[in-house]
This record gives structure tokens, C-alpha cells and sequence, in this order.
């Protein structure tokens, strides 16, 4: 998808590379987190799983680094060159790939116990290997045993335990969309822009700097994640908070009169808001 848009010749072809990458890059987050979670072990899951949103941070900010560095570069081909940048890490990825192990569930729905055995002594520790093998063999027999699990059971009549915790969970994700952190980050060049800040060597830096915002919170989840002091509902509950006042600062924020305020208080609660999302 991304050579596609570097080797495009209109907007019709441009569009049609975007669609093939951003079929790949929905693909990839739900394969890749479900890959992580079931070849970790269980104790580590939780950070494992965040690992995956850590290097997708990195990633952000290598594109505005990226950015920032070809902005000196004629506009008719500078953007080709930094559409052409990922092609390279996802050459490699495609050559990496293959040396992964299949996830020591998948091998044994599918019979392959011996695999999984061994898959499961170089993820686990020796004392955890033969608890963990036979955890995994035991749900899957119960998954096959079982008739009342399906789709229908789950959407159309699900018990109220399950509703409830259905309901949740889609909220959850829901919001994370709707409270707009995604859009925020995409568009701080454009956003620090209409708050008059007019040098794009200065929309980039800034972007940059929300960008290492995001990639430090991450890590500062990621380790406070697992914890026994913390732990994912606190954490959770505290984003929320933390994340709501930003927005109403934010909004406050944008309607004060001096330019030169409205933009570093605008600027300081975006990185606030980014923060605590993170």
C-alpha cells in the first residue's frame, strides 16, 4: 500500500493505496495484539499487550521526526520520500515474520501438542510450562466440548453477566475513539497552525513534542500496568479523569482572547490531554 502511494500518478490511484494500507494496518492491530496476548505468559500479559501500543507511539513520532526532516525538500516529492520510508521496516518484517512460532493455543486446537510444548518452554519459565500447557488443553477441550457458546448467544441473547460486561467493554472502546485522541495527534501540525503559530518547522516540533508525550506515558503504563499497587481499573479510572478535565480546560482554553496565552495554554493541554490518554 505505502509503494502504491509513492508510485501513484492521480488522486484515484493514491486513494486505492491508502485503502490496501489501511486495510493492512487494521489487520495488523487486531492479529498483532491477539498474537502478543496468547505467546505471553500470563503474569505478563498485560505489559506484553502494551508493548504493542509503545512501539505504535515510537512509530508516530519517527513520522514526524521524518517530517520534520524532509521539510526543507521540494513539496513535489518530499511526501513520496516519506510514504517510502516504511517500506523498508515492512520489508523486513515480511522476511522476520517467518521465524515467529505459531501461539501454543492455536497448536493444540489443532492437535500439535508436541509444538506447543516446545513453544511453550521458550516463553515460560521451566516451573510454569506444565501448568500452563495443561491450562491451555483444558480450555480448548471445553471450548469443543461445548454447544452453547456462538455468536447468537453472545449478541442476540447473552446472560446479563455477560451483557453487562459486553456493554462495557464496547464503551470503553468507544470513547477511547470518541474522546478524539487519535485526531488530536494526526492533526497538531493544523491544530497548532489555526492557533497562529504559522512556521511549519514549528507545527512539526510541537507535533514532535506531543508525540514523546505519548510514546513517556505509555511506558509510565506500561510499568504501573501490572503492578500490585496499581493495576489496569485505577489506572483506567484515573485516565478518565484526568483525560476529561483536559478536554474542559481545552475548550476553555481555545476561547480566551490573547493569542499569545490561548496558544501555550492550548498547546500545554493538548500534551496534557495525550498524556493522560496514554
Amino acid at each position: 500500500g505505502m509503494l502504491a502511494m509513492v508510485l501513484c500518478w492521480d488522486f484515484w490511484s493514491l486513494l486505492a493505496g491508502r485503502l490496501v494500507t489501511g486495510l493492512g494496518v487494521g489487520f495488523g492491530f487486531v492479529v498483532c495484539n491477539a498474537y502478543l496476548i496468547e505467546i505471553a505468559p500470563a503474569p505478563a500479559r498485560g505489559s506484553v499487550g502494551s508493548v504493542f501500543e509503545v512501539t505504535i507511539c515510537l512509530g508516530l513520532v519517527t513520522g514526524y521526526f521524518s517530517g520534520l526532516c524532509l521539510i526543507s525538500l521540494p513539496s513535489e516529492y518530499s511526501w513520496r520520500v516519506m510514504m517510502g520510508l516504511p517500506v523498508l521496516p515492512a520489508l523486513i518484517l515480511l522476511r522476520l515474520i517467518h521465524h515467529l512460532p505459531e501461539s501454543p493455543r492455536w497448536l493444540i486446537s489443532k492437535g500439535k501438542l508436541e509444538e506447543a510444548w516446545l513453544v511453550l518452554q521458550s516463553t515460560c519459565r521451566k516451573e510454569e510450562v506444565e501448568e500452563t500447557f495443561q491450562e491451555i488443553l483444558q480450555l480448548t477441550r471445553e471450548e469443543a466440548d461445548s454447544s452453547e457458546v456462538s455468536w447468537e448467544s453472545l449478541l442476540v441473547s447473552p446472560s446479563p453477566s455477560v451483557r453487562y460486561c459486553l456493554g462495557l467493554a464496547v464503551m470503553v472502546a468507544f470513547f477511547q475513539q470518541a474522546g478524539g485522541s487519535e485526531a488530536l495527534v494526526y492533526y497538531v501540525p493544523t491544530i497548532v497552525k489555526d492557533l497562529g503559530v504559522e512556521s511549519d518547522v514549528a507545527g512539526l516540533a510541537i507535533a514532535l513534542a506531543v508525540g514523546c508525550v505519548k510514546v513517556l506515558m505509555s511506558v509510565v503504563g506500561l510499568i504501573l500496568m501490572d503492578s500490585p499497587r496499581w493495576g489496569r481499573r485505577p489506572l483506567l479510572l484515573m485516565s478518565l479523569a484526568f483525560s476529561t478535565s483536559s478536554l474542559v480546560l481545552l475548550s476553555v482554553f481555545f476561547s480566551l482572547p490573547d493569542e499569545t496565552y490561548r496558544s501555550v495554554f492550548c498547546i500545554g493541554t493538548c500534551m496534557l490531554y495525550i498524556g493522560c490518554m496514554s
